[in-house]
This record gives C-alpha cells, structure tokens and sequence, in this order.
C-alpha cells in the first residue's frame, strides 16, 4: 500500500478566482461599442458610465460584478474602455445625454 502526502491548498483563493472568472463571463458587453455604434459620444459614455457606478452605490448594488475598467490603445493614445453586464449596459445608455436622439427614445421606451 502506498500512501500520497498532498500539501495543503489554499482554496479561498481558488474561489476567489472562481468568482472573479464568473464575474466576467457576464461583462458581455462593451462601452465603447455605444461610441463606435454612434450613439454616444466618447466623452458622454464615460459620464453615463460615472452616474450608472454611482446608482449601483446608491442601490447597493456591487459595482464590480457589473463595471471593469479595461484600457485600450489606439493610435498610441491609451484609453479607458468599460466592460459590462447587461444591467450595467442598461444603465449606461438611460444615464447618456437626454439631448441625444437615442438616449431619449430609450428613455421614452422604457415608459411607454
């Protein structure tokens, strides 16, 4: 008979892992995609984004399982892009500009 010695494992961090992998299988979403759809502008997404983060604080909602900050380059100028849920996403676009024609059909939608 052999016997197998295993050291011990730390497993919180293997759930901490975990949940941060589930976390962003569901940041689907992108904010820039609201930007380059011509939707917003880059300036008016990452206002909306600020407000929608601070809704979630207001609501007690836990802003890391729906916003992560991502960092792109384009054209050798580092920008701030945003991933996110669906619900975060939603909060995005009624939290833009009320001056921009999609902005206020979205709102008007939601009501109607």
């Amino acid at each position: 008979m052999h016997i197998i010695l295993y050291n011990s494992v730390n497993t919180n961090v293997d759930l901490n892992d975990l949940e941060e992998h589930l976390i962003d299988i569901d940041l689907r979403y992108r904010a820039t995609e609201l930007v380059t759809t011509g939707h917003m502008g880059f300036e008016e997404m990452q206002q909306a984004v600020k407000r929608a983060m601070n809704i979630c604080k207001v609501a007690g909602v836990e802003v890391r399982k729906h916003f992560k900050a991502i960092y792109l380059c384009r054209e050798g100028i580092l920008l701030r892009d945003w991933r996110l849920s669906a619900l975060a996403r939603k909060l995005v676009v009624i939290n833009g500009d009320p001056n921009n024609l999609y902005v206020a059909k979205v709102q008007i939608d939601l009501f109607q």
